[in-house]
């Protein structure tokens, strides 16, 4: 990509085809922002897009959650273009982009809206309805799909399990995967055990996850691991959390979010010993932790936020507005869930701690400058705090406004007391 702008910024003549070809680029090398900044200067310049870049940039606002620009980008292929064969990867794409931004209905709508289909639409709608935790409705586009004459392949399973999963589809989630062999004579991979241990994880049955771990026809991979390592997390067993990482470092695939899940189960358990050594064999080997960012779309733009960041110039007034929300939550039966403030401390410091965690920050900017009545929407670069879920089911209670984050998992939906989620997360 050096290379490529270097010779864009010295062509003295510029047509549409390079200006395309560079935010392309950008868009597939994963640099979104340039992508986006490049993208702007297009439309003050008057070039014309063609279906790739629309496709391209759909991916940057997908990956950046900018819904906003994402209309922008609908409104402009609801003008210029149809849903017919020739454009229906940007259908796609748009699908994909609504579904990520946390607009699955609209998603819905495009997806309806197609009068020529591929595997690939109906994929994306049933990955969609997954990350919202809409199990029954990807179930629905599944029967649907086949009901057209499209027959299932891995792919299409994959994402079905992985809908189950988050849906706390249990049952339905283990006949689909024996069906895959039996009905279709599909071979299931590695991933797919993964999605069906992390169904059985999520929902407490961590026996008959590590039997299907110990009946898998191949040798687990750190995806599996990692699901165990979750549900750990979630169910506090350290002896299994502790073998799972074991195995991930043995692979040489742990990852700060590996460690960080182990050192979160020890805290939970108030082994700060164990706590700091986690730390100490982070540092030894190098990994650093990510710091844990969320970013929050309003009428005034994107603001970002980290962990007891105090550099925005509302500071001030979030923090006020925080206090005073903990405090009226607090009054309705909220307890602050100390085990996620990760450090040994007395428990009025956890509390300010819980307090500082990037999602609440988002949130309380959100608040200050939405309009009454208008959804927020916060995207969380790591999993959601359990607090800061806990938390803003209440918040949720009395607030006009349906808050929805979008963590490195999933989406959750908060509203009147609520989360989509339904405890599968």
């Amino acid at each position: 990509m050096e290379d490529a702008v270097k010779i864009f910024n010295i062509m003295e003549s510029k047509d549409e085809v390079s200006w395309n070809a560079m935010v392309t680029g950008y868009s597939q090398s994963g640099n979104f922002e340039a992508a986006f900044k490049l993208f702007n200067n297009m439309r003050k310049e008057n070039i014309p897009l063609d279906a790739y870049t629309v496709s391209c940039i759909l991916m940057a606002c997908a990956h950046l959650a900018a819904l906003r620009m994402g209309k922008q980008i609908h409104a402009y292929v609801i003008r210029h273009h149809r849903y017919d064969a020739s454009v229906y990867f940007v259908a796609n794409c748009l699908i994909d982009m609504h579904s990520k931004c946390g607009d699955v209905d609209t998603a819905r709508n495009v997806f309806d809206s197609m009068r020529t289909k591929n595997d690939i639409s109906w994929t994306s709608m049933m990955s969609g309805y997954g990350m919202h935790g809409r199990g029954r409705e990807a179930v629905e586009i599944f029967d649907k799909m086949q009901k057209a004459g499209f027959i299932p392949d891995d792919i299409s399973f994959l994402v079905l399990l992985y809908a189950c999963s988050h849906s706390g589809m249990i049952d339905q989630g283990l006949d689909y995967f024996d069906s895959m062999s039996r009905d279709y004579g599909l071979a299931a991979s590695a991933e797919h055990y993964a999605c069906v241990i992390d169904l059985l994880a999520r929902s407490g049955r961590l026996d008959k996850a590590w039997k299907t771990v110990e009946e898998m026809p191949m040798e687990p991979t750190a995806v599996i691991w990692v699901a165990l390592l979750s549900a750990c997390r979630v169910h506090s067993n350290v002896e299994l959390a502790e073998y799972a990482l074991s195995k991930l470092i043995e692979m040489k695939a742990e990852n700060d979010g590996s460690y960080t899940l182990i050192s979160n189960i020890y805290a939970s358990a108030r082994r700060w010993k164990d706590v700091a050594r986690v730390r100490q064999l982070m540092k030894n080997s190098g990994i650093k932790k990510r710091p844990g960012c969320s970013w929050v779309q309003s009428k005034k733009g994107t603001a970002s936020f980290f962990v007891g960041d105090r550099l925005h110039p509302l500071s001030p007034e979030i923090y006020a507005l925080l206090e005073r929300l903990i405090d009226r939550i607090k009054s309705m039966g909220y307890v602050p869930e100390t085990n996620f403030a990760l450090h040994d401390v007395d428990d009025e410091e956890k509390n300010n701690l819980l307090v500082e965690h990037s999602e609440k920050l988002a949130l309380a900017y959100g608040l200050l400058t939405t309009s009454p009545g208008c959804p927020i929407r916060i995207t969380k670069n790591l999993r959601v705090c359990g607090d800061c879920h806990n938390a803003f089911v209440y918040i949720s209670k009395i607030v006009d406004h349906e808050i929805i984050v979008r963590d490195s998992s999933r989406f959750h939906r908060f509203k009147n007391g609520s989360c989509s989620c339904g405890g599968y997360w």
